[in-house]
């Protein structure tokens, strides 16, 4: 931990970073196999404390593409794919970190190496750590990879997909601690937990950490919001988003989380009905009735009017802004139904929200939200022109 590590050269001027990099590719002899797998935990474990150190220091300058390439090559091995995880994990946070603060270009990791993040071994790499209780860890590599660079687009797979959908259907914290609970044993393992800053929607929020489902449901949406995700295999999240839904409305705990976790799942559902994931109008694929339907079969409706009798919670300390949001959400995907679905998912729209309509919750909804109560008015009255949701956004 010395400052002087970051000089990074042995004591005959060569490159240590070089030499990790020949250590870790290098063969040996029969009589000195057994001791292998051993040698390259530690050299993973060490590559990962210089990277974190470089990041520190704000200087990942002397990474280079074969350095990931050999990190990568082991990130899926049994034994020593843990160390190589967590040294893939430091590498990306450095990125993240480098993209927001706004490193100068000489001290940022190259762009080969950035590619090189992105390469088969690495994706294979997720699906495998993910399978095995290191859901935040690979949601973080997967969402700021997304965000900085256009070669994320390699884990828009249905193996990736699969892979997060899986932690995203986790539900309780049993669930999640069984989740935990699947990391390797017999082996130093990643303790990672993703967290988030204060929320400016809500007038009282100290710093909370995220679920693994959580950060895999934030993974996926950024494939989504980056346009790396396809469609047809976006809509193979309807059933699990849908539940994840559901089981949101029942005991609900008012906050940041909820509303995130919410307002996600609507988004990606938006997306899937009607090819839209922002609050822009721009129609990027014809209409897709049998995907507004797999989201009606799903229960998704009466799922999604239901969050709309949750829109502020007792003891919630929201923002105005954030609780009318909160009510133009579950509104909008219901018109990304109606835009890209039939007349039988219109008519659904309409008896969910007639249904609605007696509940209690909705003589509160203009005080929430006035353009989501106009809007389902419209709905109701079967209105051809339905009016914009977001009008009287508050400041």
């Amino acid at each position: 931990r010395h400052p002087g590590c970051v000089a990074l050269t042995t004591h005959d001027g060569g490159s240590i970073l070089e030499r990790m990099v020949a250590a870790l590719v290098a063969g040996v002899s029969a009589s000195f196999a057994r001791q292998l797998p051993r040698l390259r935990e530690a050299t993973l474990e060490l590559v990962g404390v210089l990277i974190e150190r470089l990041g520190d220091d704000h200087d990942l300058s002397p990474i280079d593409a074969s350095l990931v390439t050999a990190i990568a090559s082991f990130a899926s091995d049994s034994a020593a794919g843990v160390f190589a995880l967590e040294a893939l994990l430091w590498l990306v946070e450095g990125v993240k970190e480098g993209s927001s603060q706004g490193w100068v270009a000489s001290k940022r990791l190259g762009d080969a190496a950035v590619r090189a993040l992105c390469a088969p071994a690495v994706v294979d790499a997720m699906v495998h750590h993910l399978s095995l209780g290191y859901g935040s860890a690979c949601a973080t590599i997967i969402e700021v990879l997304s965000e900085v660079t256009p070669d994320a687009r390699a884990f828009a797979t249905p193996r990736v997909v699969g892979a997060l959908l899986e932690v995203i259907s986790l539900d309780g914290a049993a669930a999640l601690e069984a989740y935990a609970l699947r990391k390797n044993e017999g082996y130093p393992y990643i303790t990672y937990e993703r967290t988030n800053h204060s929320h400016q929607g809500f007038e009282d929020d100290p710093e909370r950490s995220l679920g693994a489902d959580e950060a895999c449901l934030q993974a996926l949406f950024a494939l989504v919001d980056r346009g790396f995700l396809s469609l047809a295999l976006a809509a193979t999240a309807v059933v699990p988003l849908v539940q994840k839904l559901r089981a949101s409305l029942v005991d609900p705990t008012p906050g940041p989380g909820l509303y995130e976790l919410r307002t996600t799942c609507l988004r990606i559902l938006r997306f899937i009905a009607s090819g839209r994931a922002g609050f822009d109008e721009v129609q990027y694929v014809p209409r897709e009735p049998a995907r507004a339907l797999a989201i009606l079969d799903a229960g998704g409706v009466d799922v999604i009017v239901d969050c709309l009798k949750q829109v502020k919670l007792p003891g919630s300390t929201a923002t105005p802004r954030l609780t009318y949001c909160a009510a133009a959400y579950p509104c909008r995907c219901l018109g990304a139904l109606i835009d890209g679905g039939s007349t039988r998912v219109r008519a659904e729209v309409r008896r969910a929200l007639d249904a609605l309509a007696s509940h209690a919750e909705y003589a509160n909804l203009p005080g929430y939200s006035d353009g989501a109560y106009r809007w389902c008015e419209a709905v109701r009255a079967s209105q051809p022109d339905l009016p914009n949701v977001w009008v009287g956004l508050p400041a």
